[in-house]
């Protein structure tokens, strides 16, 4: 007569109820995204407080907002993206942090697609003295992290209902 291991016949079921997800690894994949996201925020927001002026020059140059609107922009955003950042990294509030990456990315990506629709010969920026004027690969690259947001807080909530 042949031993059963029950412990493989039990991991074996549960794997079956979850369905065909059940072999990813959520945890481990959200981490990644969460922090590669948090480092993304992180250089992005630390040419914008070290040269502010630069950052509100380019504010001004998509020519979306008024003057009082694009200094509180040039001012607020950097400090939003540096502790956005500093929360994806530490996987502090990592949802809401997650949540408001998503609406960073949309924002930019309509900021983005404004400025291609309008031919507007301006760099994008993220970067201060970042001289690659928007093209149909930046408005990709919007899409991009806009759906890595996305996928970011996804598996976040994929590997809460696994544990």
């Amino acid at each position: 007569m042949a031993t059963v291991d029950h412990a493989a016949q039990t991991e074996s079921a549960r794997a079956l109820a979850l369905g065909p997800t059940a072999w990813v690894p959520w945890r481990h994949l959200a981490m990644v995204l969460r922090v590669g996201l948090g480092l993304l925020f992180l250089w992005v927001s630390l040419p914008k407080l070290t040269q502010p002026f630069d950052f509100l020059a380019s504010v001004y140059d998509y020519e979306l907002v008024g003057p009082q609107l694009g200094v509180a922009i040039a001012f607020a955003l950097p400090w939003i993206e540096l502790i956005l950042g500093t929360c994806l990294v530490l996987g502090l509030m990592d949802r809401g942090a997650l949540v408001l990456s998503i609406f960073l990315f949309g924002i930019f990506l309509l900021a983005r697609w404004m400025a291609f629709s309008q031919n507007l010969p301006i760099p994008c920026g993220c970067c201060p003295r970042q001289h690659n004027i928007i093209s149909a690969w930046h408005i990709a690259e919007s899409v991009g992290w806009f759906l890595v947001a996305a996928a970011a807080l996804g598996t976040t909530r994929m590997a809460s209902r696994r544990q």
